[in-house]
């Protein structure tokens, strides 16, 4: 939660300085699109492309598995995915109302880790692991309301991974003990990928239904609909 409200005020920063404001008359799906070419420019510019993940650790009887030096990455490839995009405006003399039914996520998304494993805490073997996921797209669904008096209120009502595909995992360097750890690696994840992503829309459900988070989507949506 707070990588993503991290992402959020990057973008926020860029539509206060002016980078985009949102004109009556602006097409939907343009405005849409302009929304997303900020977030990708805007991610660039902060240097915000890339960020580090903690070191990690994992024992389980006389092994040892673990990690440090890691990052995730490509946040500036923001892109629509699919064929079903609704960005629809409704206005009248009172308000201007846009619902929302999209589907976005990562050209790539990458994740690079200098891991270890160790056995019976005597034989240790270090190796650099990258994994790549080609295909991810989240569907996200609500809606944003502007009314005459310039105030704006925006509602995440739904959102929540679609596909998570595309999984690509390398173990360097190459050699006969890392083929076999990299083949080990790549069956657990395709085993446990559905678990995964049912437990991270699960998170979501719980995350983006609590008040400060509806509050803080909010501002940071509206934020192109109300220029001061």
């Amino acid at each position: 939660m707070k990588l993503l409200l991290a992402l959020l005020a990057v973008t926020a920063v860029s539509f206060a300085d002016g980078f985009y404001i949102f004109k009556a008359g602006d097409d939907p799906i343009d405005l849409l699109k302009q929304l997303i070419d900020g977030f990708n420019s805007q991610i660039t510019k902060q240097q915000f492309s890339q960020i580090q993940l903690p070191k990690f650790s994992f024992d389980y009887s006389y092994l040892r598995f673990g990690g440090e030096g890691g990052s995730i990455g490509n946040f500036n490839t923001l892109a629509l995915k699919g064929d079903k995009q609704k960005f629809e405006k409704t206005e009248t003399d009172e308000f201007v109302k846009f619902d929302f039914d999209i589907g976005v996520g990562l050209k790539e998304i990458k994740v690079e880790y200098n891991s270890y494993v160790s056995i019976f805490y005597l034989i240790s073997h270090s190796v650099d692991v990258s994994l790549s996921v080609g295909e991810d797209s989240i569907r996200l669904a609500g809606s944003i309301t502007v009314n005459k008096d310039k105030t704006c209120t925006a509602v995440l009502s739904n959102a929540g991974f679609e596909d998570l595909t595309d999984i690509k995992l390398r173990v360097a360097p190459s050699g006969m003990i890392n083929s076999f750890l990299q083949l080990v690696a790549s069956n657990f994840v395709s085993l446990f990928l559905p678990k995964v992503t049912s437990e991270i829309n699960y998170f979501l459900s719980n995350a983006y239904s609590s008040p400060s988070f509806q509050k803080q989507f909010s501002d940071f949506v509206c934020i192109p609909f109300t220029p001061k």
